[in-house]
């Protein structure tokens, strides 16, 4: 939780730039990707409310079972510090 403070409106701007080229990419790779559209429409809604954050599909959770969380490089070294 204390990474996704430190998150700032500049930062929200950049990765909606860097979504829409990355959007572009995958579309270009996968025209006919599985619910690419839909998906595409879902993570733009978010955007347009400010929110950053989605959770993987259910078919991305049965394929590869992600475990991890997702840390700023300050919380990161204080973590380390503390875990020594």
């Amino acid at each position: 939780m204390a990474s996704a403070i430190e998150v700032t409106d500049d930062d929200l701007e950049a990765w909606k730039r860097e979504w829409q080229d990355i959007e572009g990419a995958v579309k270009a790779l996968y025209p006919n990707l599985e619910d690419f559209e839909a998906d595409s429409k879902a993570i733009a809604q978010l955007i347009a409310e400010g929110k950053y954050v989605m959770h993987h599909s259910s078919q991305y959770n049965a394929a590869y079972a992600p475990h991890y969380r997702i840390v700023s490089r300050n919380e990161y070294e204080k973590l380390k510090t503390i875990l020594k």
